[in-house]
């Protein structure tokens, strides 16, 4: 059995060997650019950087002490109105009267 081998030209025109050329120069400067960078991937490099930014974490300490202090206010509040020390009377507010029920008033003030 004889197989006879055929050759096949492909001629390719200039735009298309211009955009080629300008893909495979991008693409290897990316592999440079990566492989400069060299930095560790993965779980290494989670493990080696630290948690949050410095900036970022003064923030996230002063949001928390601010939350901390906001929550001893709220405490020292409910401590004063378990005691009885502060008393709580609703005047003209969302149709309430100061027994609790309704007075059929639905007037706000301005």
């Amino acid at each position: 059995m004889e197989t006879k081998r055929q050759t096949l030209r492909v001629r390719v025109d200039w735009y298309t060997r211009t955009c080629l050329t300008a893909i495979a120069v991008l693409l290897t400067v990316l592999v440079i650019g990566l492989w400069a960078d060299h930095a560790p991937r993965g779980p290494e490099a989670q493990a080696a950087k630290p948690f949050v930014e410095s900036g970022t974490q003064v923030q996230i300490v002063q949001l928390v002490r601010a939350q901390d202090r906001t929550t001893a206010k709220i405490s020292e509040l409910i401590a004063l109105l378990r005691s009885g020390q502060v008393k709580v009377d609703l005047v003209g507010g969302e149709g309430r009267s100061s027994g609790g029920k309704s007075n059929g008033s639905n007037t706000t003030p301005k």
